[in-house]
């Protein structure tokens, strides 16, 4: 069971990120509070700061909903 647990989170981390266009380490800070509502459904979008550059920026997050 710990193994599908694994595997469910970097499966999604790499959707996220594929989704997002956003590198690794910007997508490894993400919180789920960013990206989920408090109902469990995804955000339509969130705003972060950029790792490298420290530039804020928009994440629109509708390209993640068709993903799941």
């Amino acid at each position: 069971m710990d193994s599908f647990r694994a595997g469910r989170r970097n499966y999604t981390i790499f959707q996220l990120g594929k989704a997002t266009l956003l590198r690794v380490s910007d997508v490894m800070q993400l919180k789920k509070v960013d990206v989920f509502n408090a109902d469990g459904t995804i955000k339509q979008n969130t705003f972060i700061h950029d790792q490298k550059t420290g530039k804020a920026n928009t994440l629109y997050l509708k390209p993640v909903q068709t993903v799941y």
